[in-house]
């Protein structure tokens, strides 16, 4: 199993972690415009000298790319490979932090969009965090957006929010619980619009992909709630 980052041309900014993709009306992906500070990081081959290389597989594909790109130190390098165990792989990745990894089939020519050629497998993690406030919904007397912080040096601090995981049903009876506990004085620095600003007596279960590099959570859905116990449970900073 070939295990990569991403399938096509992305361009990443290295100190955020981003990338962006465009489509071409062929539904090729095209790397956008290259900034200061990104990098163009190549996986394939699709065109060489008005010749086209996409019946080819992906093994070979690269190959061709590789004399072209290979050792470059620019705004334009060869993506890393790694051929190994994939479940393996993927533990190891989950562990040092990154949002997942590209499975490929290397005998496989190219193909746009997604099917069981490749596979984009993600990281999830689910860990504690203390409820400090919410952004109310568009819908009247219904939840919007948790507000949400961790432990560092033992004072809570804000690390984003989470706006999805309740139904209809249960962003009801959340805005409702919040409002009950509401306060004019937030538990962590943060001055946000709408936001109301609650007691840090409730925990949310959080699961969530990855962290920014400012360390705010990265697409995180609601799993449940419960009581502020003691600070044992809650996510703690400290070790970054």
């Amino acid at each position: 199993m070939r295990t990569e980052k991403e399938d096509e041309p992305e361009v990443r900014h290295p100190s955020r972690g981003e990338t962006k993709h465009t489509q071409d009306d062929e539904g090729q992906q095209e790397a956008a415009p290259v900034g200061r500070g990104s990098l163009l990081e190549m996986r394939h081959l699709a065109h060489s000298a008005r010749c086209d290389l996409r019946r080819l597989p992906l093994r070979e594909r690269r190959r061709l790319l590789e004399p072209l790109v290979a050792g470059r130190e620019g705004a334009v390098r060869l993506s890393e490979e790694v051929q190994a165990d994939g479940d393996e792989f993927f533990r190891v990745a989950c562990e040092h932090g990154l949002e997942g990894i590209i499975a490929k089939h290397v005998e496989k020519p190219y193909r746009s969009g997604r099917g069981e050629w490749w596979q984009k497998i993600t990281c999830t993690r689910r860990n504690s965090f203390v409820i400090v406030g919410f952004e109310p919904s568009t819908v009247p007397g219904h939840l919007g957006r948790l507000l949400l912080a961790a432990l560092r040096g033992g004072e809570l601090v804000y690390v984003g929010g989470c706006g999805t995981g309740w139904s209809h049903e249960l962003s009801r009876e959340l805005r409702n619980l919040l409002e009950s506990i509401a306060t004019k004085t937030p538990a962590v620095n943060l001055r946000r619009k709408n936001a109301v600003f609650t007691e840090p007596v409730l925990i949310a279960e959080v699961e969530y992909r990855a962290w920014t590099d400012d360390w705010k959570l990265r697409h995180a859905s609601f799993k449940g709630i419960r009581e502020r116990e003691d600070e044992a449970s809650i996510y703690d900073l400290r070790p970054y």
